[in-house]
């Protein structure tokens, strides 16, 4: 740089120049490719992903479902390695996605299916009769039930009633007894529900309340 009387001065700065941004590379350890599970039960995913520019720990890393949507996001760990642990997905097959990208917007994509079967036995449907109840009827819990284990099904019954003087919900009755006789168990005015667990000789499905 010259001033008008003839006067310079001089700086100078070295930029490098750096080659090519490199995508990472990522893969899907588990679950593997059309693998199934239980409906309910949790899922674990885990994968690994590395980039020849950056430390895996800085990569960016989500998984979706094209049917429960965005799932979460994982941080790798120094060699790479991440995972996410879901409670469940719905029933269904899903194409599972993991998407990892890197500070200059380079991106990995992998893709697996995985299908949620029904799992253990599960309640339907539930109706009690007779509706409206009186005092000295017996009450019948009309239950209907599948399971995928193909088991013979079985459940256990808790009973409940609703004081109608004082409000309070206290368990009548607890067994295999799909009748709750009300000559013994509850008074006029009084609510009751029932609580159905399912059984099919080897799982025990979610409880299932009747209507009150």
């Amino acid at each position: 740089v010259e001033d008008t009387t003839g006067k310079t001065a001089s700086d100078s700065v070295v930029i490098t120049v750096g080659p090519p941004n490199s995508d990472p590379t990522c893969e899907i350890l588990s679950p593997m490719d059309g693998s199934t599970g239980n409906e309910g039960d949790s899922l674990t995913l885990s994968g690994t992903a590395q980039d020849a520019d950056i430390s895996p720990s800085l990569l960016s890393v989500s998984w979706s479902s094209d049917k429960d949507g965005t799932l979460g996001s994982s941080i790798p760990d120094s060699d790479g390695s991440f995972d996410l642990t879901l409670s469940s997905l719905s029933r269904d097959t899903h194409a599972i996605s993991l998407v990892v990208e890197d500070e200059s917007e380079g991106i990995c994509t992998k893709s697996i299916t995985y299908t949620v079967e029904q799992g253990g036995p599960v309640v339907d449907s539930i109706t009690l009769s007779p509706d409206p109840a009186k005092t000295l009827d017996t009450l019948t819990a009309n239950a209907s039930f599948s399971s995928a284990s193909g088991g013979a099904l079985s459940a256990q019954y808790d009973w409940y009633v609703i004081d109608a003087s004082t409000g309070l919900d206290a368990l009548a009755q607890s067994g295999s007894s799909e009748h709750l006789d009300g000559s013994v168990h509850f008074d006029k005015g009084d609510q009751v529900y029932v609580d159905v667990t399912p059984f099919d000789g080897s799982s025990t499905g979610p409880t299932v309340a009747s209507a009150v």
